[in-house]
């Protein structure tokens, strides 16, 4: 199990790279609570719409991972749930998530289920 520091890189190229971020409330009185969740997944960039569901989200290079004092902070890659995408005329992408995974073999089943748009910003 690595407990180490994963960097995740975004080179520019021909898919679009989506990224959904939470971050918790702070509590001051509490030690070690802040929390933190990315998911990320690529698409063809020639892409107009697409729907993947369970197996077919390999496809999709999905991952989450999360940032806080947890047992465990590895990549987790999500192979039960349905992500679907259309893209607006605007440029922006209405992106429904609907996923269930275990963060580590202890671990009871978690699920994500986020909804929203999204819209495309250069890569740095």
């Amino acid at each position: 199990m690595n407990q180490g520091v994963e960097t995740v890189g975004i080179e520019p190229g021909t898919n679009t790279v989506f990224r959904y971020y939470f971050q918790a409330a702070d509590e001051e009185d509490i030690a070690d609570d802040e929390y933190a969740e990315s998911i990320y997944f690529e698409v063809n960039g020639s892409l107009e719409s697409f729907s993947y569901t369970d197996v077919e989200l390999r496809e999709l290079n999905l991952f989450i991972r999360r940032a806080c004092f947890c047992a465990s902070t590895d990549l987790v890659f999500p192979e039960t749930g349905t992500v679907t995408g259309t893209k607006s005329s605007n440029g922006n992408w209405d992106l429904s998530i609907s996923i269930s995974f275990e963060w580590d073999e202890n671990s009871q089943t978690a699920s994500r289920n986020i909804n929203g748009t999204f819209r495309l910003e250069p890569i740095p």
